[in-house]
Order: structure tokens, then sequence, then C-alpha cells
């Protein structure tokens, strides 16, 4: 999303002692971390100006290695069970209020990445991915832009509803909340976003949120969203996760069964 909050978010971090400390979110994540407010009533940019910009910066997009290497990974891997839709959380404004080139560059970097990714999930099928978009921060452009491409745009939380077992969700540099409410209810097929290991060592236990992310990375395989200097920071940190089939969830857990069996035993 576009603005960041005038005010760093704070993580309750039990110590051994048991009192509590107050720490902030991590670093690579707090500075990247993007948070929006109500969309302008007047945008800057017409309609025709965001779909200029698209056409631009989606074919630095497609001309870079970061886009052959997204394409060739997820071909390569598949989905369990295959994706339906798509959705978008927090894309950012490409009419951002101070104008700011950076800013727009990166949304429409993030759109490109988007759409590869939902292509390459559809390359092996006829059946098409229905994409979802949710950002309150959206101009009346932002919106008629999107919707022009075919795409759905939803309010909050009506996006964090959409997700279901068979769905993508795609959300760059977001805060940790966004994500827990993201899977409140279920683990989508695919999730690109900040992952577990960025936020662990900042992590509380007793906080039923950080362990949804955690559960997250335990049913997830994962490998690192492609990045190059050329787009950087916009995917530092990210990871893409692929929910693991029936089977290898169900070998996970007879080992977790096994090694505490053992550690009953020596006990």
């Amino acid at each position: 999303m576009a603005a960041k909050s005038d005010e760093e978010p704070w993580t309750f971090v039990t110590s051994k002692k048991g009192r509590q400390s107050r720490r902030r979110a991590p670093p690579a994540a707090r500075e990247m971390s993007q948070t929006s407010g109500p969309a302008r009533t007047t945008p800057n940019l017409s309609v025709q100006d965001i779909q200029s910009d698209y056409k631009k910066f989606s074919l630095q997009w497609a001309d870079s290695k970061c886009c052959h290497k997204l394409q060739e990974l997820v071909k390569s891997k598949s989905c369990h069970p295959r994706p339906t839709k798509a959705i978008c959380l927090g894309l950012g404004s490409f009419d951002p209020e101070d104008g700011s080139w950076q800013t727009r560059r990166r949304s429409h970097i993030q759109l490109a990445a988007f759409v590869t990714l939902v292509e390459s999930v559809e390359s092996d099928s006829t059946d098409k991915i229905q994409c979802i978009f949710q950002d309150p921060c959206f101009t009346a452009s932002d919106t008629e832009f999107l919707k022009s491409l075919g795409y759905a745009i939803l309010e909050s939380p009506d996006g964090f509803e959409a997700v279901s077992e068979d769905s993508i969700v795609f959300g760059i540099h977001l805060y940790r909340d966004i994500y827990t409410a993201a899977i409140e209810k279920v683990m989508p097929a695919m999730f690109v976003g900040t992952g577990y290991d960025v936020w662990e060592n900042y992590a509380d236990d007793k906080d039923e949120s950080w362990n949804k992310m955690k559960r997250l990375d335990g049913s997830c395989h994962k490998i690192s969203f492609p990045d190059d200097q050329d787009f950087y920071p916009t995917f530092t940190s990210t990871t893409i996760h692929w929910r693991k089939a029936s089977d290898d969830v169900l070998e996970n857990l007879t080992k977790v069964v096994e090694n505490l069996t053992i550690t009953q035993k020596e006990d």
C-alpha cells in the first residue's frame, strides 16, 4: 500500500524471566511495510495516464530476469488444489498523492508480477483464474484502470472473505495483521508475501496471529521470490508459499508425533 503509518507497530515479546518487553517490528519488514489511508476523491492522473504508465513499466518487467525466473519457477511447481481465483492485497495506488514516480513504478511492477504469476499458473489449463484486488487507497482512476483489465475490486474486508483453499493470496510488504486477516479462516493454495522467517525472532507464541503465520510456514513449500537490483527493494524479503499436498502434511504430522514419542521416552 502506498502511505506509511505515522507510528511503527509494536510487538510484545515475553522474556525468559516472564517480563514483557517492547520491541519494534523486524527492521526489513518495518522499513518496507505499506499501509493505506482512504482514497482521494480527486485523482491526479487519468485512466489513460495510468494505462500509459502500465504499458511502459510492464514492458520493463517483461524484459527482466526476474520475470523469466518467476515464470520458470511457477511453472515447475504444482498448487494443491489448483487455484480458481487470485486475490491481490495492498497493491498501492498508481496515482500516489505525492506524485512519486518511485511509488507509481513499484505498484505497476507489482501488478505486472502478479499478472505473470497468475498467467504462469493458468498455463497448464484452459480455465481462467479470477483476479480480485483490495486496497482502501485506490482512487477512482485506479479502480477504473483495473476494471478495464477485467479485474474485480472489493472493499475491505470482502477481499479477506474471498480467500479460500483454491486461491492465491498476493501481498507484498504488508503488515502482519493484513496477512493474518487473509489466512484467518483457511490456508490458500499459494501465498506470496513476507515469510515467517522475517518475523520469527519477534514473535510471541501467546499471540494467535503469530501462530497463524507459523502454521502457514509449516504447511507450505517455500522459495524466495525472484529479485534483482533493477527492482530493489520491490520484492525484498518476499517468499512464495505453496501449500503442501495432503500426503505431505500427513507425513509432517507423523514426524512430529514420532519426535514427541522419542522425547517422552527419553524423559
